[in-house]
Parts: C-alpha cells; structure tokens; sequence
C-alpha cells in the first residue's frame, strides 16, 4: 500500500462522467438544481476511489477517520439535457488541519461547456465519534504507484473548457 501526500492532491483533477437520466430532469428536460449537488458529491468518492485508488471506507476502518461536506456552494451557468452525458472534475484546492476544500466543475462531454461549478468543503471526523481530527498528513492508496502524477493539474483541465467561471 502507498501513502500519498495529501500536498500532492491540490489541483490534480480527477474526473468522472454522469448521463442525465428521465428521472433527474425537471418538466423542461433540464437537470434538476438538486441533481447537480448529487454529481458533485457522489463523484468525489467514486472518481478518488477509481483513479487514485484511495477509498473512503477503508480510510475510516483503518485510521478512523471519516470525511463529511460541511458546505457545498453550487453556481448554475447552463442547463444540462435529459439525455446529455456531462463530465464532472474536481480538486483540492487547499487544506486546512480540519480537512481540505475542493473546487468543482460540471461540463457536456460534447463541447466543454460549463454547466455547473462550485466549491465543496470536506472536514474531517473520528469515524466512531463524529468529533473533529486532524487532516491526515497522507492517505493510502492500493496503487502501485502515485496515481496522482496521472491526473492533469487544474490549469491545464480548464483550459479545455469553454465557460470557465471564476472561483473567487
């Protein structure tokens, strides 16, 4: 098992896709405000776990600790379509001792157009108490190497997009 810094996870993108389904749009065909907040959460646990090899579960079986969204800001820019397959990235854009804050985008895989984007703040927990701990200084992973040297740095992810908002 190797430990990867947690240092090395700001702005390294991972990424994941989401095809809008019948049952997530709203009368107009247009994906339902409470769905983008669902991606969003829902692929940074699956995208760690697939391209970093990092999983939450083992994290709070082995070290106790858990992760838990204490805030999720979400910005609309365009509607994503019943049908529509969308790309959803995210990345550490820095840590604290309580946990890290991470940035989001939601995009069509067709024309890189923004659709959605945000700011998700993740604290960290004792996984039996749910009482604040400290970041942890690394995390496990089951990679044989540093899968986080694969990803793209968010600079040259957003260049490829059409859209792009500001974070500040």
């Amino acid at each position: 098992m190797m430990q990867l810094p947690l240092q090395e996870f700001i702005g390294r993108v991972v990424t994941s896709t989401e095809r809008v389904q019948f049952s997530q749009v709203d009368p107009y065909a247009h994906l339902n405000a409470s769905r983008y907040s669902e991606f969003f959460v829902n692929h940074r646990i699956t995208a760690v776990e697939d391209q970093l090899q990092v999983s939450t579960i083992q994290i709070a079986k082995t070290m106790n600790v858990g992760f838990f969204v204490s805030r999720l800001d979400v910005r609309y820019h365009a509607p994503s379509f019943l049908g529509e397959t969308c790309e959803i990235a995210s990345w550490v854009h820095s840590i604290h001792q309580s946990g890290f804050d991470l940035r989001l985008i939601l995009s069509g895989t067709k024309n890189g157009k923004v659709r959605a984007s945000g700011m998700m703040e993740i604290r960290t927990v004792d996984a039996l108490t749910g009482k604040p701990v400290s970041c942890p200084v690394a995390l496990p992973s089951t990679g044989a190497t540093n899968l986080l040297l694969d990803r793209p740095l968010a600079t040259d992810y957003l260049a490829r997009l059409v859209n792009v908002p500001s974070f500040s």
